[in-house]
């Protein structure tokens, strides 16, 4: 953990109160958001993460999260059971680790190369590869006393050889935002911590998002080099944007760091963008606000609401959970109350051991009869398989399985991902093309 707890202005904030400084100030008139389970996943995901980082780099743990799957773990209070997503995500971080490890030298060998010392000769290959602890840095909090009382934070792990190279890394669990590496002010944060006193005894600093459940053209693993000295000069700004954080008048300013910000609902800069994207005067009555529809909207118009889009649709999610959660303790909001869905489902009232016989005497039932069964995808055979027998299940999995063509999503134009044919023209393209074939 962090020392002293909680910061207002810690490093996984940083983006939101960086671009938006009066937020602070706004949420600390709001109590603390509730946990949600996504987030508490992301929590047991981290422990499992650590757990199995420390006992490989320790005592040289030949067992990694595989061996978890099925178990129960625990993060914020709640209950999960590690899946095979899990322990995949937890392994691919300890392995990138791991495989950065030997290649930056941060060995054994390392650590004697370091001092002058050839001793390590005497050594073999797999004793001359292993981690040197004193270089590996696992859930270590920090703090910035020479940026701010309250910069600080916890670095999920980080490795280094000193006058060459520091790596920090941040796991995400989520799968719904894909996070970039690059200038990602998060991990420079982490990076100052990291680095400590040594920032400008290092060669390169390099920061690493490892997400394996969001989809990104980079993959799950992602990178960024640079410079010690662009950290420094990031710290210097980091001590401005700290202190205008405490600015009586510090400004509000909505984009994408407004998505987990707690206080959107009493944002002043949040309101005035409901009103300039959608015209809406809150001030009046309802029906007396109309919203032109999609087709009247002109261009510049419909480029006003794309870019908006997410920020609305977020906050007004949240507006409504809000509004649910002062019913629900007992509060008033005029015109409005809570009532019980009528959709619910029927549910056995016992577990399927216990209720599955019963049906099966009472009614003549066979278990074919009360149990489904579907075949397992293409990614989830291939992995009954292990080492050079894995190869040739990939090879015949192959040949009875494709992978069909996604569906056209709507991004921005900085995505990364390929553009691709409106499909009017793909249609009219394969008119074409089965034409000119005779058929």
């Amino acid at each position: 953990m962090a020392p002293n707890g909680h910061s207002t202005v810690g490093a996984s904030t940083c983006e939101r109160w960086w671009n938006c400084p009066g937020s602070c100030a706004l949420c600390a008139k709001l109590p603390p958001a509730d946990t949600t389970r996504y987030a508490a996943e992301g929590t047991a995901a981290h422990w499992l993460c650590e757990h199995v980082l420390t006992n490989k780099i320790a005592y040289n743990a030949q067992w990694d999260a595989t061996y978890m799957i099925g178990e129960p773990i625990e993060g914020d209070d709640m209950q999960f059971t590690v899946t095979e997503e899990m322990a995949d995500a937890v392994n691919l971080y300890v392995d990138t680790i791991l495989e950065d490890i030997k290649r930056i030298g941060c060995t054994l060998r390392g650590s004697l190369e370091v001092e002058g010392k050839d001793s390590w000769q005497h050594w073999d290959k797999k004793t001359q590869e292993r981690p040197y602890q004193n270089w590996v840095n696992i859930e270590k909090g920090f703090e910035l006393k020479d940026v701010d009382t309250e910069a600080r934070g916890t670095n999920d792990a980080s490795i280094y050889r000193p006058g060459e190279t520091l790596i920090v890394y941040d796991f995400k669990y989520g799968q719904g935002i894909a996070v970039e590496a690059q200038e990602n002010k998060q991990m420079l944060y982490y990076a100052i911590g990291a680095a400590g006193d040594n920032l400008m005894k290092f060669k390169s600093i390099e920061l690493v998002i490892i997400q394996p459940r969001a989809q990104h053209p980079q993959g799950p693993v992602r990178r960024w080099i640079t410079t010690p000295e662009y950290v420094a000069q990031f710290k210097k700004e980091l001590r401005k944007h700290i202190a205008e954080t405490r600015n009586p008048n510090a400004i509000t300013k909505t984009g994408k760091w407004c998505r987990f910000c707690n206080a959107k609902m009493i944002c002043p800069a949040m309101r005035d963008k409901s009103y300039e994207v959608a015209k809406i005067d809150f001030a009046q009555a309802p029906e007396k606000n109309i919203l032109k529809t999609p087709d009247q909207l002109s261009k510049e118009e419909l480029k006003l609401f794309l870019d908006n889009a997410d920020l609305l649709e977020n906050y007004i999610a949240q507006v409504k959970a809000y509004a649910f959660k002062v019913l629900d303790n007992g509060g008033n909001i005029d015109g409005y109350k809570l009532v019980r869905s009528g959709k619910a489902h029927r549910k056995w009232n016992g577990t399927d051991e216990d209720v599955a016989p019963m049906l099966e005497m009472e009614l003549g039932l066979t278990h074919d009869d009360l149990y489904t069964s579907s075949l397992k995808t293409p990614a989830q055979v291939e992995k009954l398989f292990k080492g050079a027998a894995k190869k040739s299940a990939i090879e015949v999995v192959s040949v009875y399985s494709f992978k069909p063509e996604g569906e056209l999503k709507l991004v921005r134009e900085d995505d990364l991902r390929e553009k691709q044919l409106p499909s009017a023209i793909t249609d009219f393209q394969n008119v074409n093309t089965l034409e000119s074939l005779g058929i």
